[in-house]
Formats: structure tokens, sequence, C-alpha cells
């Protein structure tokens, strides 16, 4: 930009004319000077010694003094000398002097030169400054005696300067916003506009319209901000922002509109890009006590440009104890890997085993984040339980039995694992060689016949242990088979035990 000034300069011009006059003698051999003063003017002495001076008659106005020189007697047919003197009290565009040769006497020569037309001498005096005098001389000599009169005339052209520095506002306006943006990101424009020239630049107005890629909180396009005047220097900026809506390049252009400096327009253009990032984590739904659960955790770049400095932070349960970790950090329950630049479309995977002896669900939290910002977590829960592992045990009391003694049965179900069970059931089978008298356990027991049955025990613990008896009399001679069958929700196919008991 540059700045424009120009200089004018005017002048005012006005005549204004003077008037003097002087009467002469012309006398035949008489040389005599006497001395003549205008009224205005006190009369001149002449000093000791010397000649008389010339008479003078003076006027003065408030643009110049003029005086006229001339003697009062002349001898006839002899050259004399007249001087006309001005001095500007004021800038003067030029001066005119006129002055009639008197009847009877002619012209000779005079400094500076005159112009002679229709027996009237004219000096036309160049520009004069104020202070500046001018001094015309001239000679003329009179043919008869007798009394000569001629008048000087002085008409000025007055002049009047004024400069004036030309100004012009030169409005200008600049737009900067980011180059790329995420898609739903804000994008925020700052606009300045300001007056680069030297004189006020009024009723500025900013119009902004911005692409469909870009959308504004007002849901209009296009935006309008009243400035008002810029002093000459001065600058303005405002914000707007977007939210980009669309993928693509998305350029916004802004222009200033003034009423006496003209308008200017500036572009800016922003790449707007998808930039995400995804992580997964998976890992077995249930694992059983003191064994190993395995997990993945992928990370990957699903957006359009690289992503920097990605950490990827994995945060086990404390229920949970570590088995391995390769190539992450560890610090306490944390394991972190750190990737410098994760490139779009090539995922990085990494592996955590942990195991647990607490029963329950436990979440194991994975997030990934990166420089631009970008934050996602995945889970993967496990749920931890044991096994339960049951005992049957049978055992007769009695052995061997004769007819009519009676045999006492116990039978114990024992929890071995690190899981309870639940609804154990017991039934147990007689030969017809002893038969079931009673039955006892945790829960009720009925006989029927050669059978017996127990209601369901709700819940076994891991390492408990419940107790049953049966109470039975031997009715024949022979080898007799008890069969008990164990069966329980854990249970889909039941445990058979034999105990075998002589009858002699």
């Amino acid at each position: 930009m540059y700045r424009s000034i120009s200089r004018v300069l005017f002048v005012a011009a006005l005549s204004v004319p003077l008037l003097l006059c002087q009467c002469t003698t012309a006398r035949s051999g008489d040389r005599g000077d006497t001395v003549y003063t205008a009224p205005s003017q006190p009369a001149a002495q002449p000093a000791a010694q010397q000649p008389a001076p010339q008479p003078a008659v003076y006027t003065s106005r408030e643009q110049l003094d003029f005086v006229l020189r001339a003697p009062e007697t002349v001898e006839m047919n002899e050259p004399f000398t007249c001087e006309l003197v001005l001095t500007a009290r004021q800038d003067l565009e030029s001066a005119l002097v006129q002055m009639a040769v008197p009847a009877g006497s002619e012209f000779i020569d005079s400094t500076p030169v005159a112009s002679l037309k229709d027996n009237v001498l004219n000096w036309r005096l160049a520009a004069m400054r104020a202070g500046q005098t001018e001094t015309i001389r001239l000679r003329m000599r009179t043919r008869a005696p007798g009394r000569i009169q001629s008048c000087a005339y002085a008409t000025v052209m007055l002049r009047s300067c004024f400069g004036a520095d030309v100004t012009k506002p030169m409005i200008a306006i600049k737009k900067t916003g980011p180059a790329m943006a995420t898609l739903g990101s804000e994008v925020t424009y700052t606009i300045t506009v300001k007056n680069e020239g030297n004189a006020p630049a009024r009723d500025v107005v900013i119009r902004d319209e911005a692409p469909q890629m870009l959308a504004h909180a007002s849901g209009s396009q296009r935006l309008v901000s009243r400035i008002g005047t810029l002093a000459p220097g001065e600058s303005k900026s405002i914000n707007v922002v977007f939210r980009a809506a669309g993928r693509g390049r998305a350029c916004n252009t802004a222009v200033v509109e003034t009423s006496n400096a003209g308008t200017a327009n500036d572009q800016a253009c922003t790449d707007i890009v998808t930039q995400d990032l995804r992580i997964n984590k998976s890992g077995p739904a249930e694992q059983f006590f003191n064994k190993r659960a395995r997990y993945a955790i992928t990370v990957e770049n699903t957006g359009e440009v690289p992503l920097r400095d990605v950490s990827v932070v994995d945060s086990f349960p404390p229920e949970t104890k570590l088995v391995e970790a390769p190539g992450a950090s560890v610090s306490g329950n944390m394991l972190t890997w750190s990737i410098p630049v994760l490139e779009p479309g090539r995922p990085q995977s990494f592996n955590v085993t942990l195991t647990s002896s607490t029963p329950g669900s436990h979440c194991n939290t994975v997030e990934a984040s990166s420089r631009e910002g970008l934050r996602r977590k995945a889970s993967a829960c496990t749920v931890w339980r044991g096994f339960a592992a049951v005992l049957i045990e049978v055992v007769d009391v009695e052995d061997p039995l004769q007819v009519g003694e009676e045999e006492t049965y116990i039978i114990k179900v024992t929890n071995q694992g690190t899981e309870q069970d639940t609804n154990v059931r017991i039934a147990a089978y007689f030969s017809p060689l002893i038969g079931p008298t009673s039955a006892q356990g945790p829960t009720a027991g009925t006989v029927q016949g050669s059978a017996v049955s127990f209601q369901p025990y709700r819940v076994l613990a891991p390492k408990q242990t419940i107790t049953y008896i049966i109470k039975a009399r031997a009715a024949a001679v022979g080898d007799s088979r008890l069969k008990v069958e164990l069966r329980s929700d854990l249970l889909q196919v039941p445990v058979i035990e034999e105990e075998s008991t002589h009858v002699y």
C-alpha cells in the first residue's frame, strides 16, 4: 500500500489602483530647484552644502507604498530625471505603472525600459514579495516654457495564496484462518480492516459470505459487521467462528466496503479433513480363577492425516494381576505404549495377559490419545469365576450283616472346587437284599420302597461338605449293592457311586 498526498496552491488576485500627480515649471535658463512635498508628508529640508532633493509625492495603502520624485523646475531642452519608487507591503502578483508624457515634453529613456503607447509610458513589474522595493528611473525633456504636469498610476494585482495537502483514504483488508481443520471442529477466522491512507474512511462495512462447508451459529451464510469510521492508520479486527460441516477445501472471502475509500477483499482457505482415532479391545467374556486371560488391543487412525504422539494407556483392575504386556512401560496398574506417528490405515496392535483369583466381572479399560486432542476409549470385561468340583463318598458302617440287622450308610458330598454349586440333589436306590428304613440330611429325605430321595440343597459353597445318613435293614442273604446318584446345576449328567454290603 502507498500514501498519496498532493499539494495544491491557490492564488487570489485583486487589482488596486494608486495615483500620484506632480506639477513642474519649465524655465528658460533657470536651473534653480524648489522642493515640493505632498501634503501627507513633511517638507524635506536640504542639508548644508548639498543640492536640494527632488520633491516627492507619496501615497500608501495597505498593499503598496508609492513615491514619485521629480524636480519642481526644469531647464527647457535639457534632460531631467524622475523616479517612481514602489515598496510592497504584502505579496503582490504584479504591478502596472503608467505615466503620461507631459504636453510639450518628450520621453528619452527609462530603467527599466518602458513601452510607449498613445503618449503613455507603461512599466509592468513582476511579482513582488512583501518588503521588496522596485525603482523606475526615466528621463524626459521639455521643448516649451511654461508649466508641465503629469500623473503616475500604479495598479497592483494582489496575491493571496494558500496550500493544502490533498488526502485520500485507502482501505485494506486481511483475512486469516487455519490451513487445516477437522470435520465437526470450530474454525475461527480473523478479519482485520485498516485505513492505510491519510484521510478518514467512512461507513466501513465488512461482508463475509461463507461456503456451505462452514456453518455459523446464526444459521446464515452471509454475515455483516458495521465498523463505522476508521481514522488514518487505524485498524479493527473481528473474529468469525464457524463449524466445519463438510469435507473439502473451504475458501471464505471477506469484502470491506466504504462510502469514500472504495472496496477491498481477501480470502482464506481451509482444508477440512476427517481426523479420527479408533481403539478396540477384546478378551474372554469369562475365565476361571488363576487361569490366564489374554486381551488384544488395536488402535487405528481412521482419518485422512497422520496423528502425532499417540499414547495408548491400559488400566487393568486391581482385582487382576499382570502376567505380561510386551512392549509396554509399567507403572502400578498402568501400561503405556507410545506411537510417534500413526499413519492413516495402518493399525497397531498390543497384547495384555492377566489373571485373577477374585470372583466377579472385572473390566479392563484402555485409552488412546493424540497430540491433536483426540481421545478414544475401549473396555473388555471378564467374569472371573471358580469351577465347582463335587466329590461324593458313600460308606456303610457295618459290613457284613446278618439278616435282620440294621445298617447305617453315610453319604458325604464335598465341593472341592473354587465355585459354588447349586441345587445339589441326592437319590439312593437299594437292592432287594436290604431295605431303607429312614433318611436324614441337610434337606428333608423321603423313603419310598427301595428308593430314598432328598430335597435339593440350594447352594454348596467351595470347600463345603454336606452329609446324608440313611438307615436300612438286611432282609436276605447275598451281596447287596447301594447305588447313589448325585445331580446339581453343574452336573448335567449324574455322578453315580455304589457301595457293596454282604448279608449272611
